[in-house]
C-alpha cells in the first residue's frame, strides 16, 4: 500500500514508510525482537520490550511488568542503566 494513512497523530504517514521504520509495528509483525533490557518504569521494575521516537518529539516504550502484563509508558517515565 501506499496510500496516505492518517490517525490520531497531527502528521500524515505512509503505511509503508511506518512498517519500515517504526519499531513498534516491526516488534509486532516479528521483524524486529524485544530488547528485554531491565528497567525502571513508574517507580516499579519492569522488561523494556520497545523504545521508540514518540509523536511530541520524545520517546515512548513497551514495558512488561512482573506479572506478565503489558503497557506503553512515556520515555519520561522509564529509567535506562
Amino acid at each position: 500500500m501506499t496510500g496516505v494513512q492518517t490517525c490520531a497523530l497531527p502528521i500524515s504517514t505512509t503505511i509503508g514508510a511506518e512498517r519500515a521504520s517504526n519499531p513498534f509495528v516491526r516488534y509486532f509483525r516479528g521483524e524486529d525482537a524485544a530488547l528485554d533490557e531491565p528497567v525502571t518504569a513508574w517507580g516499579e521494575p519492569a522488561t523494556l520490550l520497545v523504545w521508540g521516537p514518540d509523536y511530541d518529539g520524545g520517546h515512548k516504550a513497551l514495558v512488561r511488568w512482573a506479572d506478565g502484563s503489558e503497557d506503553v509508558v512515556g520515555g519520561s517515565k522509564v529509567e535506562r542503566g
